[in-house]
């Protein structure tokens, strides 16, 4: 049996049939495997929320940067985590699902969805954990009023937007490992600061 299918991996049998519920509302206006899997990510990520390891506030002010359809914000709530909020690129597939998506799980006053590059829609300081599942180092090229940017010089602003936005001794939690490496020299390259502590998703793998 997989993980999903197992109502322990959900907490209780209420959170199980509300979740598979939803799936199959969602499967209705979806036909996007990552955009239709509430339950299998429902499990993932409710392992982040509830790994003791992490030592996870339920204060902590979190942003998952390429949130998609935003299931990591939905089971964050679910797992009493209220200030946790999205950032993703609008894509084509936003008018066709993703807003339908996330209007059926109650989070879409939580996402933003922007340009993907520049300056991001969030305050300095702003957040005390940041988790990007893929996203940071993704994408080689983009269109700018400028012309084309390179992927180096892209990557250098958006990592350098990121540290903006985290406080203080943030922790950003990544996947996959090799971003963890990449930041790390980043960081250094740049002259980044803010002692800000980089650790694998694990869950995510």
């Amino acid at each position: 049996m997989k993980a999903r299918d197992k109502v322990e991996n959900y907490g209780n049998q209420e959170t199980f049939d509300e979740i598979k519920a939803l799936k199959k509302k969602i499967d209705g206006v979806c036909r996007v495997h990552r955009f239709t899997q509430l339950d299998a990510f429902f499990v993932r990520w409710r392992k982040f929320f509830t790994n003791e390891d992490y030592c996870l506030e339920k204060s902590a002010r979190i942003l998952d940067f390429g949130c998609a359809s935003g299931f990591s914000i939905f089971t964050g709530r679910k797992c009493g985590f209220n200030n946790i909020y999205g950032l993703d690129v609008k894509t084509k597939f936003y008018d066709l699902m993703i807003k339908h998506v996330i209007e059926l799980i109650g989070i879409k006053d939580n996402i933003i969805f922007y340009k993907g590059y520049g300056k991001l829609p969030f305050e300095d300081d702003c957040f005390d954990i940041i988790v990007a599942v893929d996203a940071i180092g993704k994408d080689s090229t983009c269109t700018d009023e400028g012309g084309l940017m390179q992927s180096k010089g892209r990557l250098n602003r958006r990592i350098k937007e990121l540290v903006k936005i985290s406080k203080k001794h943030a922790k950003w939690y990544l996947r996959p490992h090799g971003d963890v490496k990449m930041i790390k020299y980043k960081f250094e390259e740049l002259g980044l600061s803010k002692n800000i502590e980089l650790r694998y998703l694990r869950e995510m793998a």
